[in-house]
């Protein structure tokens, strides 16, 4: 309740060398493994070898933005002043050394050569001080085979199912508002618990819930109170609980049937009492109430007109911002005081997005994330007048949030996610700090996350998570400058077993880049695999780079694993996301077509044993995958997806009903767009497929119901195809409980070895 995190980016700065464009079959011959290519004898420029080696040691083939981020990193200063010229062999060396990530102590080029020497880069090769085209065949061949640590191509041992989905151990640390006390959540039953510690002290945690029957959602402190939320069997029904420090009495504060819960405002500064939002009232709209934490009393605030979106209450913890909206266009609206009306403060053509984030100190800005006349959303600042100011921009990417200090009045920094998470800086002083711990836990910047801090900011919970590594937390100290390790995730799992996950592009058909990402298994040559697309969900939201056990999963058995931010993902900019508007099974299921291909014309995946994974979105994408490409998939796995648009835009949650416009906007009017919808549900095609299915559903699912897997599964038999369906009666959307997740996995692997593995 103490951290200000709001969604955020920064510009990045290209240098004045271009990058050329790379073709298909540049790709496919920089990863040709035979040394039997018939290649030119013609000597390579500088701008040529750096292009064929991002080609050929990176899967960046799409994105000129990426490919020139990453020579940047390998060619600094001064150095190779003139990439017109012809690249020589230490120059080049150079330059691998960096790819390779083996750079140690090097500062000569003879340095640079020896340790490509002893690498092996250059064996089979002249004594030539230039470099051609077939010389840079073999060297990127050694390089390759360098970069991959290939051993004996056996891939690595066998992870169990249960030690990558059972709970981690102890997660979720919060500390107190005082810091004298730390929160977390644990494993107790087989459910997610909270446990609290009093700091510097030898004492055992205290569990201070007793949940069996499902996993704490979210804990948080208001003043010495600890509050959780959970929900009942995944219906998503949210309720705030409170918990005193002994666990002797846990309360349900919103023990209202049918109705969800969200917070507000903690309301600082004042005793006992938050800010929450309820749908009570009327199913469809969220009304504000103040919630005493002590007695559960809740004061209606804000009573919802029935268009409004969201809520924002100032510093003193008064309801000052609205948005209003009926899904497509939209008014932030503001008011002097909560005795006022709310007026237009700002007003939201078609396709604009204003999300005021809050007010600042003195209550007289607001920062907020707009893409208002503009593609990419930016960190803003307004005055009272609506006046903008912008903050933090990209122009490659959207702002992905920033962190806001109070007392400081002032961003101290904000972060974008190209290909994986970068900072932008604002206040030095806290740089210094970020910098500080980030030396001392010998981590990239994009591994280290500040996960909570005290009221001072001298006492910090502080995270590190990568591909490989599920996530560590530690304790810093800033005035003792001390670092404590808290917890390891899932400790049980070696990150050097585990798979690296690459940031790729490639151009669509239509030539639109698209990015994503790669995970090929450990001690496995790339080449001729079998390989999951696993499509995100949403479709307004995307992957991004870090731990995900179930790639890590798939991984660990063989697969390479491809993850696609296609059209309409959500952070590449306005006209991205418009890019996929009503393309549900046509242009947004070509860019996951386009990637299967992309990767099969690298050699890395066997066309012949292919299979697609996805949940929600991604399980649609699965059942559109099959239908309208039959002939790809060998296999096909679909989570909680969506198989008919009709009945999935009739079912949608209550409170979802004031996004039903956008959702017409964005899928399709059942009505206007029958045509279109009835071609892109995959239940009026099941004559179409023929690749083997399997269907996992939660019988609660409040956004995609059941009747959605009910009906292609029925469809599906009806026409004599066996169908492999669990049905889970105590889940929603996607499994929560362990036991669930165990079991799911389990059949899903079977399941896929026994087509993709033959």
């Amino acid at each position: 309740m103490k951290k200000r995190f709001l969604s955020a980016s920064l510009a990045v700065i290209l240098t004045s060398s271009a990058v050329i464009p790379v073709s298909m079959q540049e790709v496919r011959a920089a990863n040709e493994t035979s040394s039997q290519v018939e290649v030119k004898e013609e000597r390579l420029s500088a701008k040529e070898f750096l292009n064929l080696t991002v080609t050929a040691l990176t899967f960046q083939h799409g994105s000129e933005t990426m490919r020139q981020q990453i020579i940047d990193t390998w060619v600094k200063g001064e150095e190779l002043k003139d990439l017109s010229v012809h690249i020589k062999r230490d120059e080049a060396a150079r330059i691998l050394v960096r790819a390779l990530n083996k750079e140690e102590k090097e500062a000569t080029l003879a340095e640079y050569q020896e340790k490509a020497n002893k690498l092996g880069l250059f064996n089979g090769l002249s004594t030539s001080e230039t470099i051609s085209k077939q010389d840079a065949v073999k060297i990127l061949n050694n390089a390759k085979n360098v970069k991959n640590g290939v051993s004996n191509n056996e891939g690595v041992k066998e992870i169990s199912v249960e030690d990558f989905m059972k709970n981690p151990g102890n997660m979720g640390y919060e500390l107190s508002p005082d810091g004298n006390y730390i929160s977390y959540a644990s494993a107790w039953e087989n459910r997610l618990n909270i446990f609290v510690k009093k700091m510097n002290d030898d004492s055992e945690p205290v569990r201070v819930s007793n949940s069996t029957d499902r996993d704490i959602g979210g804990l948080f402190w208001k003043d010495d109170n600890l509050l959780y939320v959970k929900d009942k069997g995944g219906d998503e029904n949210h309720h705030i609980y409170s918990t005193t420090f002994n666990g002797n009495e846990e309360k349900d504060l919103t023990p209202y049937p049918n109705v969800t819960v969200g917070i507000l405002s903690g309301l600082q500064g004042v005793k006992d009492e938050i800010l929450i939002m309820m749908n009570k009232e009327d199913a469809k709209v969220f009304d504000v109430y103040k919630l005493n934490v002590k007695t559960g009393k809740t004061t209606h605030v804000a009573k919802n007109p029935g268009n409004i979106t969201s809520w924002i209450a100032d510093r003193d913890g008064n309801v000052r911002m609205a948005v209003a909206s009926d899904g497509v266009v939209g008014t932030v609206l503001y008011r002097d005081s909560e005795k006022d009306e709310f007026k237009p403060f700002i007003e939201m053509e078609e396709e604009d997005q204003v999300t005021p984030l809050g007010f600042t100190k003195d209550n007289k800005h607001i920062l907020a994330k707009s893409n208002k006349g503009r593609d990419k959303v930016e960190v803003v600042k307004y005055d009272l007048e609506g006046n903008e100011e912008v903050i933090m921009s990209n122009s490659e990417v959207d702002v992905m949030g920033v962190l806001y200090s109070s007392d400081k009045d002032k961003l101290l920094y904000g972060t974008y996610v190209s290909d994986k998470t970068h900072y932008q800086f604002f206040d030095e002083d806290f740089e210094k700090l970020f910098r500080k711990i980030q030396h001392k836990l010998g981590v990239q910047e994009s591994e280290l996350g500040i996960n909570d801090y005290n009221k001072e900011m001298t006492k910090f919970i502080v995270s590190v998570s990568s591909d490989t590594i599920f996530g560590k937390y530690y304790y810093y100290d800033s005035t003792t400058d001390e670092m404590t390790e808290m917890a390891t995730l899932s400790p049980w799992l070696n990150p050097e077993e585990l798979a690296e996950m690459h940031p790729i592009s490639y151009k669509s058909r239509d030539g639109l880049t698209i990015n994503g990402y790669l995970t090929l298994p450990k001690n496995k040559e790339a080449k001729n695999l079998p390989l999951i697309v696993n499509p995100h969900g949403g479709p307004w939201a995307r992957d991004m780079w870090g731990f995900n056990n179930e790639v890590q999963l798939l991984a660990n058995r063989g697969y390479a694993v491809l993850q696609v931010n296609f059209r309409t993902s959500t952070g590449y900019g306005k006209e991205f996301l418009q890019a996929g508007y009503k393309q549900w099974g046509l242009k947004i299921q070509d860019d996951i077509t386009d990637g299967v291909q992309w990767a099969i014309d690298q050699g890395i995946a066997d066309p012949k044993r292919i299979g697609i994974y996805g949940a929600s979105f991604g399980g649609y994408a699965t059942l559109a995958g099959i239908t309208y490409t039959p002939d790809l998939y060998a296999a096909a796995v679909d989570y909680v997806g969506v198989s008919n648009i009709f009945t999935f835009l009739n079912t949608i949650p209550p409170y979802w009903d004031t996004l039903r416009n956008q959702l017409y906007k964005r899928v399709g009017n059942p009505e206007e767009d029958k045509e279109l919808l009835t071609a892109v549900s995959p239940v009026f095609h099941v004559d179409k497929i023929k690749t083997p299915l399997f269907v996992a559903q939660g019988a609660n699912d409040p956004r995609v119901n059941k009747a959605e897997s009910d009906q292609v599964v029925e469809a599906l038999r009806a026409r004599g195809v066996d169908v492999e369906y669990m049905v889970k009666d105590n889940e929603g959307h996607g499994f929560q409980n362990e036991e669930n997740r165990i079991e799911f996995y389990n059949a899903m692997l079977k399941f896929l070895d026994s087509h993709l593995k033959k």
